[in-house]
């Protein structure tokens, strides 16, 4: 694996990658329309969002997890903060509040990390803290440690 790249200009493209993917996450909950989303998802992408219960996801079924919670008005990300760790990681920060499994929701400040691989969203996973998601990037480069879908449905 890599170390992190120390050269800024480098790390400025992960920032500029997760904003993209963010306009376009922005622009699917607004018109519905989910391709371009899709098309800056790698195709071996392993992801965590809320909008699934924190399951690690494929990209196709990160689209249709981020479709059914378009109408849950529980469901909302803001307040959105990016830190580069490398052109190919970054710490993202937002206010989430989200629906909870048994009803209600669940509200407050998460943090993600990141990674791209080939200029496409990679991975994406939940961590308590930066200095957790740095361990982990450090530790396992852009896989990050997630290594395939974990789904939790009930029968």
């Amino acid at each position: 694996m890599e170390s992190p790249s120390p050269n800024r200009k480098n790390r400025a493209r992960s920032i500029k990658l997760t904003q993209a993917v963010y306009a376009a996450y922005g622009a699917g909950l607004a018109t519905g329309e989910w391709s371009p989303m899709r098309e800056l998802l790698h195709d071996d992408s392993l992801l965590t969002t809320f909008a699934a219960q924190q399951e690690i996801l494929g990209p196709d079924d990160v689209i249709a997890a981020f479709q059914r919670v378009v109408h849950d008005p529980t469901y909302e990300v803001f307040n959105i903060s990016i830190s580069a760790l490398a052109d190919e990681a970054c710490i993202v920060k937002a206010h989430v509040r989200y629906p909870l499994e048994g009803g209600g929701f669940g509200e407050g400040r998460k943090l993600w990390l990141m990674t791209y691989k080939d200029g496409l969203l990679f991975r994406s996973s939940y961590y308590d803290t930066a200095a957790m998601a740095r361990a982990a990037y450090v530790r396992y480069g852009v896989a990050i440690g997630v290594n395939e879908p974990i789904v939790i449905r009930e029968s």
